[in-house]
């Protein structure tokens, strides 16, 4: 009797060691791959971390950029590990990123900016998500087996426009106000009135003087539509209005200062 409770027990001990190191084993570490949830996390860190290096902000404004670039969301998908060779990982990756709440009303209140945006970006725009494909990166575990380190490839467009529209998102208030349609009309109709006080000084200028400094003028002209932008550029609808607006601007005080030299006040 006491030897087949000693069976009984031993049975059950080696059932139990069995079954500690069955379920000890579904809790080891799987295969370093691409696609391991931890290898996706640290992915989604250097995105957000590379992003803060894209652009500069001024230092009042840099806790709240930051701030923003860190909670904007990714989504990592279509993960694979196009080449295992140990120690580094070479990965493939769909790389999705949400835009804010502020981003879409620029897409309301200020749509040239925000098409340009989305232009620049060159992912694809569906449903409030701007999405790249075929991210490429590189990824190293350390010796710890924790931690991992990122090398992007080919992500310049996906964490520059994390950094720009983290800045949009910041300064949506200012750009709603600069590109109100209101202030082209106001900037067109005060380069306008220049351009004919221009006009005028131009014409009563001797003829031949006008000759002499023929020239010179003409210089001068393709000077200021360097520097400003050309009004053809400016009259287009599809370009923003604060880029509109900023050209007419430049126009202005460039042809008061060529009057205020015409007229001998220089």
């Amino acid at each position: 009797m006491n030897y087949k409770f000693l069976v009984l027990v031993s049975i059950l001990g080696l059932s139990n060691t069995v079954n500690a190191g069955f379920f000890d084993s579904k809790k080891d570490t799987l295969p370093f791959k691409c696609g391991r949830e931890d290898a996706v996390n640290a992915l989604t860190v250097s995105l957000h971390d590379n992003a803060l290096s894209r652009i500069s902000v001024s230092p009042e404004m840099l806790e709240r950029f930051q701030n923003q670039v860190e909670k904007v969301p990714f989504s990592i998908s279509e993960v694979s590990t196009t080449n295992d060779s140990s120690p580094e990982l070479k990965c493939l990756a769909t790389v999705s990123m949400a835009l804010s709440v502020e981003l879409m009303e620029l897409a309301e209140k200020a749509p040239e900016v925000f098409s340009e945006f989305i232009r620049e970006s060159r992912g694809l725009y569906k449903n409030g998500n701007l999405t790249w494909k075929g991210i490429s990166y590189r990824i190293r575990l350390s010796d710890n087996g924790k931690d991992i380190s990122v090398t992007l490839g080919d992500a310049y467009e996906t964490t520059m426009s994390l950094a720009k529209a983290s800045y949009l998102s910041i300064t949506k208030d200012d750009i709603i106000q600069r590109n109100d349609p209101s202030k082209v009309a106001i900037a067109k109709k005060a380069y306008e009135a220049e351009d004919v006080h221009l006009n005028k000084i131009w014409k009563y200028i001797p003829a031949s003087f006008r000759a002499s400094m023929k020239n010179e003028q003409v210089s001068w002209i393709w000077d200021k539509e360097n520097k400003c932008g050309s009004i053809e550029r400016a009259n287009n609808a599809s370009i923003s209005t604060s880029t509109r607006t900023g050209i007419y601007e430049c126009q202005t005080e460039m042809t008061k200062a060529r009057i205020k030299y015409l007229s001998g006040q220089q």
